[in-house]
C-alpha cells in the first residue's frame, strides 16, 4: 500500500508539477491531458486517482476525442469507475481567472477574401487590425487554388466598406491595385450595382450570353423543351435603364439552372468558375437562366424619340462565395501559446448542401491537430482558422438587381391576350433585329404561362470542398472547449448592405464631442427566437453608461446585457447593469420597438482603470414582417457605378 500511495506521489509530482509562485511554493497545476494518460497507462487505482482529479483539478474539458483516449486507456477501472472518473473530470476544469484568448466565427464577404489573404484586411477589421496568421488547411488551399485559376484584373476605382458604424472608403489601395494590374477573385467580385438614392450595394454573380454568340440559338429554341421548366414574365422596361419615351415591354422567359446551361454563355473568367465548381453536380437551384425581349444597347439616347427593335439577351445570375473563418485572439498583454486543436475535418470535393455538409461532420470521427507552427501568439496578434467557402445569392440582391431592370409586372390581361394571339396564328413569333427570331408554339407557350409560379429570389445556400469543425482548442496548456460554428449566427465582415437588420444599435457618450456616437450593432443576425444566443461587441469608449436604440422596423428581446473590462494590470471583471431585468439570462426580456431606447447604467469599482471594454448581451430580434414573396417591387432605381466591393 505505502510503494501504491508512493507511486501516485511520484507521478503527480511529475506529471502535474507544482506551480512556484510568489504567494505559495506549493500551489499545484491542474492535470493535464498527458498527466491524466500517464495514470491511467500505470493502472492507479479508482479512488485515488479520482482524489487526484478532485484535489488538483484538470487543465482541460472533456472533449469527445479524449473520453474515447480515456475510455480505451481507463478499461481496468470498468464502466462504474470510467464513468465516475468522467464525472469528476467535467466538475473539476481550473482554468485560469482570466482568459487569454477570445475565438469568433466571422464571415468574409466580396474583396474582404482578397485582402484576407493579402494581410490587408486589418484596416477594416478590429479583431484582425494586428498581425495575423492563417492555418493553410484544406479549406484554404481549395481557395488558393481557386483564386489562382480564376482571377481577373481588378478595374474597381476604390475599395468601400459600409457597415452599421461609420464609412470608410479607400481609394489608395485601389489605385495601387488598378495601376500595378492585380487580379483580384471572380468568384467573389459579381456585378456591382450602387444605389445612390438608398446607400446600398446590390452584388450577384451575372453571366451574359451576347445576340450573335453561337450559345444563344439553341438556348432560346430550348424554350419549347418541356423538360427546362421555362416560367414566363412580362414586364414594363425601367425608364432610368433604357431611354425611350415610353416604358416598353420586356418579355422574360426564366427557369432554374440546369447541368449544360453555362455552355451557353460566353466565355470568362466567371464563367469557367461555375463551370468548375458545378462540373460534379449543379444542385436545382444554383443560379438561375433568364431569356429576355429588350432593346438593344446601342441605338438609344434620351433624345430618340422612334421605339428601337428588340433583341434577344441571356443572363445567368449566379452565387457569390464567401469564406467562414474561425479568429483566435490574444486579447491578453502576454504572449500565449496555442497547442492542438481537436476538429473535424470534410473532405469533400465538391458542391454540397448544409444540411449534407453537416451530416458529414457529425458522421465523422474528431482528430488532434497542430494547426499553428510558431505556437505563439504575442499580445495582439490573432490566428484565422478558414472553416468552409459557401455559395449563396441573398434574396435581397436578386430582389434589387431585377427591380433595378423593371419597373414592374404587366397586368394579368396581358398574358391572355399573349394566348389569345398564340391560338390565332397557332404560334406567337418573337421579333428580332438580330435574325434569332423564334416561334413558339401555342401549346408550348400555354404550357409555361401556366405553370406553378416559383419564387426564385429563394435560393440555397451550398458549400463547396472541404469544411471543418473546431471543438476545443489549447491554449498556455489548457484545453478549452469552443462553440461550435453555426451558419446563421455568424458576424458579417464587411457587408456593403446598410439594412442587414442587425440591431439594436449601441452608443456611447462621448466627454469630448459631448455627444453620444455609435459603436456598432448587437445580437447581429439573430433575427428568430431560434437563433436567440449571445453577441459580444468592443466599445471604443466607456464611461459607465449605455445606450441602445432600436432603429429598424423589428423588436429586440434583450435578456442580459454585461459589460467585460479589462484593467490596466490585464484583470477583467464583469460590470453588470444597474436594471435588474438585465442580470441574467432568465427568459425575462427587456423588448425595444423600433424608435424606443433605453439608457443602463454601470457601477465602476473604485478606482477602476480600464483598458478595454466590451459590451455582452444575450436575446434576438423579429422583424415586422418578412421580406415580400414577390419577385419583382417597384423600388428606386439602381444605378451602375464602378465600385469594387469589400464586403
Amino acid at each position: 500500500m505505502k510503494a501504491c500511495y508512493s507511486l501516485i506521489l511520484l507521478i503527480l509530482l511529475t506529471f502535474t508539477a507544482s506551480k512556484v509562485t510568489a504567494q505559495n511554493q506549493t500551489d499545484f497545476k491542474p492535470i493535464t491531458e498527458d498527466g491524466l494518460e500517464r495514470l491511467l497507462t500505470n493502472k492507479i487505482a479508482r479512488v485515488p486517482l479520482i482524489r487526484a482529479v478532485n484535489s488538483r483539478g484538470v487543465a482541460f474539458q472533456l472533449t469527445s476525442f479524449f473520453e474515447e483516449e480515456l475510455k480505451e486507456a481507463g478499461q481496468y477501472l470498468g464502466k462504474t469507475g470510467l464513468d465516475a472518473l468522467m464525472t469528476a473530470i467535467r466538475a473539476n476544469f481550473r482554468p485560469p481567472p482570466v482568459r487569454p484568448y477570445r475565438l469568433t466565427y466571422r464571415l468574409l464577404k466580396g474583396n474582404a477574401v482578397d485582402l484576407l489573404l493579402e494581410g490587408k484586411i486589418g484596416r477594416w477589421e478590429n479583431e484582425l487590425d494586428g498581425k495575423y496568421f492563417i492555418v493553410q488547411n484544406e479549406v484554404f488551399r481549395t481557395l488558393s487554388d481557386l483564386v489562382t485559376r480564376f482571377s481577373d484584373e481588378f478595374w474597381g476605382s476604390n475599395f468601400k466598406r459600409i457597415e452599421g458604424g461609420p464609412r470608410r472608403t479607400t481609394f489608395q489601395l485601389a489605385n495601387q491595385y488598378r495601376t500595378q494590374h492585380k487580379h483580384l477573385f471572380v468568384g467573389t467580385s459579381g456585378t456591382a450595382l450602387w444605389n445612390l438614392q438608398e446607400g446600398t450595394l446590390v452584388q450577384v454573380g451575372t453571366l451574359f450570353s451576347s445576340s450573335g454568340s453561337a450559345g444563344l440559338a439553341p438556348l432560346i429554341q430550348s424554350l419549347s423543351d418541356p423538360v427546362r421548366q421555362w416560367r414566363f414574365f412580362a414586364f414594363k422596361e425601367n425608364p432610368a435603364f433604357w431611354s425611350s419615351e415610353k416604358p416598353l415591354n420586356i418579355v422574360a422567359f426564366r427557369k432554374f439552372s440546369q447541368p449544360g446551361d453555362l455552355d451557353f454563355y460566353d466565355d470568362s473568367p466567371l464563367q469557367q468558375f461555375y463551370s468548375h465548381i458545378t462540373k460534379d453536380y449543379m444542385p436545382p437551384d444554383f443560379g438561375i437562366v433568364q431569356l429576355t425581349l429588350e432593346p438593344p444597347e446601342d441605338g438609344c439616347g434620351h433624345h430618340v424619340r422612334t421605339r428601337p427593335n428588340l433583341e434577344w439577351k441571356a443572363s445567368f445570375i449566379g452565387p457569390q462565395l464567401r469564406m467562414s473563418v474561425a479568429i483566435i485572439e490574444n486579447v491578453s498583454n502576454d504572449p500565449i501559446s496555442v497547442g492542438r486543436v481537436i476538429l473535424k475535418e470534410n473532405r469533400s470535393a465538391q458542391l454540397q448542401s448544409r444540411d449534407a455538409v453537416s451530416a458529414a461532420l457529425q458522421s465523422l470521427p474528431a482528430v488532434k491537430q497542430e494547426l499553428f507552427g510558431p505556437r505563439t501568439l504575442r499580445a495582439g496578434e490573432s490566428l484565422v482558422i478558414p472553416i468552409e467557402l459557401s455559395l449563396k445569392t441573398e434574396r435581397k440582391d436578386l430582389e434589387r438587381y431585377f427591380a433595378s431592370l423593371y419597373a414592374a409586372q404587366i397586368s394579368p390581361s396581358r398574358y391572355s391576350e399573349l394566348l389569345t394571339e398564340a391560338d390565332v396564328a397557332t404560334a406567337l413569333t418573337f421579333p428580332n433585329n438580330k435574325g434569332t427570331d423564334v416561334a413558339i408554339s401555342a401549346p408550348a407557350l400555354q404550357r409555361i404561362i401556366n405553370r406553378q409560379i416559383v419564387d426564385f429570389a429563394s435560393m440555397s445556400e451550398y458549400v463547396y470542398g472541404p469544411s471543418v469543425s473546431i471543438e476545443s482548442l489549447e491554449i498556455d496548456r489548457f484545453g478549452y472547449l469552443v462553440r461550435r460554428f453555426e451558419p446563421g449566427k455568424l458576424l458579417i465582415t464587411s457587408d456593403f448592405n446598410t439594412e442587414v437588420g442587425s440591431c439594436p444599435f449601441v452608443y456611447t457618450y462621448s466627454a469630448r464631442q459631448e455627444s453620444w456616437l455609435r459603436e456598432g450593432v448587437i445580437l447581429y443576425g439573430l433575427d428568430s427566437k431560434l437563433r436567440e444566443s449571445t453577441d459580444e461587441i468592443p466599445l471604443q469608449r466607456f464611461n459607465g453608461r449605455v445606450l441602445i436604440r432600436e432603429e429598424d422596423p423589428e423588436d429586440s428581446f434583450i435578456d442580459s446585457i454585461s459589460v467585460r473590462a479589462t484593467g490596466r494590470d490585464g484583470n477583467e471583471i464583469l460590470l453588470l447593469p444597474e436594471n435588474t431585468k438585465l442580470l441574467a439570462s432568465d427568459g425575462d426580456y427587456v423588448q425595444l420597438r423600433q424608435g424606443e431606447q433605453m439608457f443602463l447604467d454601470f457601477s465602476l469599482p473604485p478606482g477602476f482603470i480600464g483598458r478595454k471594454f466590451s459590451l455582452v448581451a444575450s436575446g434576438y430580434y423579429l422583424p415586422y414582417k418578412s421580406r415580400p414573396a414577390k419577385f419583382f417591387k417597384r423600388q428606386r432605381p439602381l444605378r451602375v457605378q464602378r465600385v469594387h466591393s469589400l464586403q
